[in-house]
């Protein structure tokens, strides 16, 4: 396994280590990334991964506090709070394996969906949305992040998922209903998008009639994801092409904004002048 992104690493002690595993990797949907086995059927040391993050565990040893199972919830004095994209998904496994569900899914007022759960030992997770950001906590360079504008941009929402394989991470609507921001992914790029908002200068390319900015979207098979983003209602702007530097073609999305779904070649040159590229354009 590849190193984690992260430096902090919660680690948690069972009086039946094997069987915390076991129940962890099927309630839970973690993975034995490594067992050390200990003394007595005990494990020394375990690690389990979810996603890109890692926990370790192993069983109780001499002197090891008892763990606060019995406390009521709020007067933990731990928990672990786990990000996953589907939560709804997650929490149905976790019920059908026997959880114990301490606070039922909901929609939060800070825009994540969750629920808390304590394991077959007593110690309290939460699995939702919510996923701290990074420059909250520490210096961060500089980021650019696209902020797009749709009209009708919960239909476009809707469209990124099908065409581009978009998550949500989560959305803030208006009084009137129209979204005032929404944050998505595709792979690990963030998008931002939001309606038309005209009392602020923010308007779609569909009312502009055109655009000043396009999206190269990266893929590994540009056929597949073409017959993808088509399929879901881009239109063809220019067909897919063999050039120097990849395989690709561009489409419009029906909101007005312009994807080149590109699959780089990773043995292209730079020095190629755009002169000798055949049809190039931006």
């Amino acid at each position: 396994m590849p190193p984690t992104s992260t430096n902090i690493y919660p680690t948690l002690r069972y009086r039946d280590a094997p069987a915390a595993i076991a129940w962890l990797c099927d309630a839970f949907g973690f993975h034995k990334v490594m067992v050390v086995p200990g003394e007595q059927g005990t494990v020394a040391h375990a690690e389990l991964s979810l996603g890109d993050g890692v926990i370790m565990l192993g069983s109780f040893r001499a002197g090891d506090a008892e763990p606060s199972g019995s406390l009521p919830m709020g007067a933990e004095d731990h928990g672990l709070c786990i990000f996953v994209d589907d939560p709804d998904a997650h929490y149905a496994r976790a019920k059908a394996a026997g959880a114990d569900i301490t606070l039922e899914i909901e929609n939060t007022d800070y825009g994540s969906r969750g629920y808390s759960v304590r394991d077959l030992e007593g110690h309290l997770w939460t699995f939702g949305t919510y996923r701290p950001e990074l420059e909250r906590a520490h210096p961060h360079p500089p980021r650019v992040t696209a902020y797009l504008c749709a009209k009708g941009a919960s239909d476009a929402i809707e469209f990124y998922k099908k065409a581009f394989g978009a998550k949500e991470q989560y959305r803030m609507a208006n009084a009137d209903g129209a979204i005032g921001h929404a944050t998505l992914s595709i792979g690990d790029t963030t998008l931002y998008i939001s309606d038309e908002a005209p009392q602020f200068g923010v308007f779609s390319p569909k009312s502009l009639k055109g655009n000043s900015c396009s999206f190269v979207l990266a893929v590994d098979d540009v056929d597949a994801a073409w017959g993808r983003a088509i399929g879901a209602g881009a239109t063809v702007e220019r067909p897919i092409t063999d050039a120097p530097y990849g395989r690709g073609g561009w489409v419009v999305d029906p909101f007005g904004h312009r994807w080149n779904l590109m699959a780089e070649n990773p043995g292209f040159k730079p020095e190629v002048r755009v002169d000798d590229v055949p049809g190039f354009a931006p």
